[in-house]
């Protein structure tokens, strides 16, 4: 049934819902974009794999709402073993497949999807080793499905490789079976050894150092939109920056995009020396704590804000192409075809340069033209239903502009996590519940000190899981004589 209403979906929107991340990836999975660390390579590498079965990202999308809907019905049977009602199961199968911020994000091209996938499994796998219910039979898979998606887990996104490792770290002092220790040695292997061939083989580019200071430089741009004290030194540092003009000018209390994205932005200066960055940024703290916290806050609302104020939106989705409006080269190139070979010489000086830079030689004009041309082909509105289209694109409009306040609700979430928390402490104590909640109490604190923008998506991990979460506690898994943990 779930796999089912998220199909329909994925037939309307086909070949996929795409932004700016999305069409970053497809670039680099088609070649005329460098490999880079900014997304998840794992990602791009399966995006890739994915073509050689049909040159569309459907294809993947196809693969993430089987998956997804796969995790939620495997839950939701071990939920039923375990004592939970059919009717509650049955329930919840239909939040599942109804609500549609789902149905929307499933067929979205971000790796954002697939990382709260994942970490449903993995704290649902964490829970069942605290419970000690491997089955005697089933111990080989256990430990190769529980390593596997652990290592998808810290790869699909930067935190969550920190979530995966602390809660591993945490875990072994845990459970100390030999064949657990293995999977963690297993573990670690594999993250150094595919992060050694991206980053030696392929010469993929690294992720600024700025990404990771979103909050900070909201709060420096936030100083100065709010007049703000700001010493001389610390004003000649950031003004190298950014202008003290547009700093103020381009502060944004839901994003910081408008800061790093300015054509001014010299983020070089942080890159370069961000410990010299977080110096200059303690001193305004020093000075304008008011103002640090306001902004902080208003940055990550998504996460906890019942009240939305009048006017006040969070970010479900970049909504153009949910419209059926999308970039497309190919197409442009037949309607205007001056035009576009200028955007395309642009675009592929730009390539070129950042090639010379890494030290990989750029492939010729020709070859990276053909490539964008044959990479936007089947990115075209495809629907295969456009009564599908026009009525999910007008229940999405209808839940962005007047439904938000009540179901796009990050704080709701964190509400029952807190909630499952206490029930947990109660029935189990603080050590056991501790390292149930490892895994979403991590990822929560990561988005909390990280999070770029109030874009749902963040929060998304969080609300996907948090259901089968308090389930867990009420229906905790089955303790099964005579087997040892793993």
């Amino acid at each position: 049934m779930i796999f089912g209403v998220w199909f329909y979906y994925w037939l309307s929107f086909y070949p996929g819902l795409l932004t700016n991340d999305s069409y970053n990836q497809w670039a680099q999975a088609n070649g005329f974009q460098l490999y880079s660390e900014w997304h998840p390579l794992v990602h791009t590498f399966l995006i890739k794999f994915t073509t050689f079965i049909n040159h569309s990202p459907s294809v993947f999308l196809f693969i993430q709402i089987f998956f997804g809907a796969l995790t939620v019905v495997y839950i939701l049977g071990k939920l039923l073993k375990n004592g939970a009602p059919i009717f509650l199961c049955s329930i919840i199968s239909l939040l599942y497949a109804l609500y549609p911020i789902n149905g929307i994000l499933m067929v979205s091209l971000w790796k954002d999807i697939p990382y709260s996938i994942l970490l449903l499994l993995l704290f649902y796998m964490i829970s069942e080793i605290v419970f000690n219910t491997a089955s005697a039979e089933k111990r080989t898979f256990n430990i190769f499905s529980f390593t596997i998606v652990s290592i998808l887990t810290a790869l699909f996104r930067k935190n969550g490789l920190l979530v995966v490792i602390i809660s591993l770290i945490i875990l072994m002092i845990y459970v100390k079976k030999k064949r657990f220790l293995i999977s963690i040695v297993i573990f670690f292997f594999s993250i150094f050894s595919f992060n050694f061939f991206t980053s030696k083989i392929l010469h993929a580019e690294k992720s600024p150092t700025y990404e990771a200071l979103s909050i900070p430089m909201q709060q420096v741009s936030a100083t100065y939109k709010m007049g703000g004290k700001i010493p001389p030194k610390e004003q000649a540092y950031f003004n190298k920056i950014l202008p003290e003009k547009l700093w103020r000018e381009n502060y944004n209390d839901k994003t910081v995009d408008f800061i790093k994205y300015n054509a001014n932005f010299n983020g070089d200066i942080i890159e370069n020396q961000p410990k010299v960055f977080l110096l200059h940024w303690s001193k305004l703290l020093k000075y304008n704590p008011k103002i640090f916290i306001k902004s902080f806050l208003n940055q990550t609302a998504s996460i906890w804000r019942f009240y939305t104020p009048n006017g006040y939106k969070i970010n479900i989705h970049g909504g153009l192409e949910i419209t059926g409006t999308r970039e497309n080269y190919y197409d442009d190139e037949k309607i205007a075809p001056l035009d576009t070979e200028k955007k395309l010489i642009s675009n592929y000086e730009t390539y070129k340069a950042r090639a010379k830079r890494n030290n990989i030689k750029p492939m010729r004009y020709k070859d990276f033209k053909n490539k964008v041309l044959r990479a936007y082909k089947p990115l075209k509105n495809d629907t295969k239903s456009r009564f599908g289209q026009k009525v999910l694109s007008e229940i999405y409009h209808i839940v962005n502009d007047k439904l938000q306040k009540y179901i796009v609700r990050g704080a709701l979430a964190v509400l029952i996590l807190l909630v499952a928390t206490t029930i947990s402490i109660i029935k189990y104590g603080v050590l056991k519940s501790t390292l149930i909640f490892m895994v979403p109490y991590l990822n929560l604190f990561s988005l909390i000190i990280s999070a770029p923008a109030t874009d749902f998506r963040y929060i998304y991990s969080l609300v996907f899981s948090i259901i089968p979460i308090l389930l867990t506690v009420i229906y905790p898994p089955i303790q099964e004589e005579n087997v040892d943990k793993f």
